[in-house]
């Protein structure tokens, strides 16, 4: 119960941290990789959880009505009604080893719309 309630945890701050660079990016979406790793690194290591930012997925999608719609890892030409999506990966290791291994693999997407 122990192992589950502190993996539950760690898997919360890690959907927080997707959140939080999400909410970054949108509020600068110009400077998205240096502001969303900073964000992601904020929220999450005080909660202990260590991001390699390197491996944070950040992506651009122009809006529906956009023509021709456009899906880019650059947000540097995003615009209003534009969404960016960020996805944050983090290893979980146990302290205690359970017959599945004592590592999972938990990931996190959240996504926002530019006003």
């Amino acid at each position: 119960m122990m192992v589950f309630g502190m993996w539950l945890y760690q898997y919360m701050t890690v959907i927080n941290g997707a959140r939080v660079g999400a909410r970054a990016a949108v509020l600068n979406p110009k400077d998205t990789n240096n502001v969303i790793q900073n964000a992601v690194t904020a929220a999450t290591g005080s909660a202990g959880v260590t991001i390699d930012p390197t491996k944070i997925v950040i992506t651009c999608t122009s809006s529906p009505t956009a023509t021709p719609p456009n899906t880019s890892e650059s947000c540097s030409v995003a615009t209003s009604g534009d969404t960016i999506s960020v996805t944050v990966p983090y290893a979980y290791s146990m302290i205690l080893p359970v017959t599945f291994g004592n590592t999972i693999n938990m990931t996190s997407t959240a996504q926002m719309a530019i006003d």
